[in-house]
């Protein structure tokens, strides 16, 4: 299955121009370049002035998010920037969750991050240096909570950007979930453990993890949209703090994965139970009957004969110790990292095979 790359519309490196603004790089490279390769993304918008993507998904603060999405593209130029442009906070009405940090990568290794300026938004300049002379492949790994624009690149005079080399097809992950899913609270875009399972099975991905997210049947049209080879589900938590009767929820959870089986019925489907919470708090008091859900799944999986469900648990994938939680619910970076190996062991366990990425 070939991976969801998307790129925008075709324009010739004839239509690079200079630019009158003193203060920049003398050569622009728009948005919808041919040579600029878009991944990761639900639906992206790209024009030559702008670049974004959206999560179609009812009843969520978080669908200009874009975890998972990655700018690529090859260039030789001594110096050149890349324009990310950040909304004012001020106009996501009723968000108070953001996570704005990006990730440089230079030849698939992390040289650099990048964050929004100030509450106000606007534009940031990321500064991509290579002073070798040689050509060099470059990604910019987007915000996981925190919606931006990319308006395009700007190069020192004689730069060039140049075509992607050709890479070979990679089976498509869909990461859906909840906010452990969406990243939160990992340090960076590069953090959770669905951009790292990804890497170390070789797959791309596709990040529909959802702050508060609880589990809604019509979720399941847009994960078999983006047609996985690979999907896990990680819910149950938000249900639980909710009071979503348990019945209910496992009704849901057992809609969600009818859907996934109907229209993609050679995916694999990795059902996480809910993770451990060491550290709970005032107010999260509901949450101590999360092993009531937890039950439910074990159940539903239980009564269906299908070798293509997979179900992992998840208190064993990260300790139940607070070193590894950022605020006893959420893991840290320690745990993103943690609970990513354990769960490629697992699904390797089961069978699937890691991916070269050549």
């Amino acid at each position: 299955m070939k991976a969801a790359y998307q790129k925008g519309n075709t324009v010739g490196l004839k239509e690079i121009v200079t630019m009158t603004n003193a203060e920049s790089l003398p050569l622009a490279v728009a948005p919808d370049h041919s040579n600029l390769v878009y991944s990761g993304f639900i639906e992206l918008l790209c024009t030559p002035e702008a670049a974004f993507g959206v999560r179609p998904v009812a009843d969520t603060l978080f669908g200009k998010d874009t975890p998972g999405a990655v700018v690529r593209f090859r260039m030789v130029a001594t110096e050149a920037e890349a324009l990310i442009e950040y909304a004012p906070k001020a106009s996501l009405t009723k968000r108070i969750n953001y996570q704005g940090t990006g990730v440089v990568l230079k030849d698939g290794r992390r040289t650099a991050t990048f964050d929004r300026l100030s509450d106000a938004g606007g534009v940031v300049r990321v500064r991509l240096a290579a002073d070798d002379g040689e050509p060099h492949t470059w990604g910019l790994v987007l915000p996981y909570a925190d919606p931006v624009v990319f308006r395009g690149l700007r190069l020192t005079a004689g730069g060039q950007l140049l075509v992607l080399p050709p890479v070979a097809e990679r089976s498509v992950y869909v990461a859906y979930g909840d906010s452990i899913t969406h990243g939160f609270l990992a340090g960076d875009a590069l953090s959770g453990y669905a951009w790292q399972l990804a890497e170390t099975m070789g797959w791309q991905l596709v990040n529909l993890g959802f702050g508060n997210r609880t589990a809604v049947p019509d979720d399941a049209r847009l994960v078999t949209a983006m047609n996985p080879d690979v999907v896990t589900v990680l819910l149950g938590a938000n249900d639980c703090y909710g009071c979503v009767p348990v019945d209910a929820f496992a009704q849901n959870y057992g809609a969600i994965l009818d859907t996934i089986h109907e229209r993609r019925p050679t995916a694999l489907i990795v059902v996480i139970t809910p993770l451990s919470v060491p550290g709970l708090r005032e107010g999260w008091e509901k949450l101590e009957n999360l092993e009531d859900y937890r039950k439910a799944l074990r159940k539903l999986i239980a009564t269906r004969n299908d070798n293509r469900l997979l179900l992992v648990e998840g208190p064993t994938l990260i300790p139940s110790e607070p070193g590894y939680f950022a605020d006893g619910l959420h893991p840290n970076d320690k745990g993103f990292a943690v609970m990513a190996d354990r769960l490629a062991a697992e699904i390797i366990k089961a069978g699937v095979k890691v991916e070269p990425v050549r």
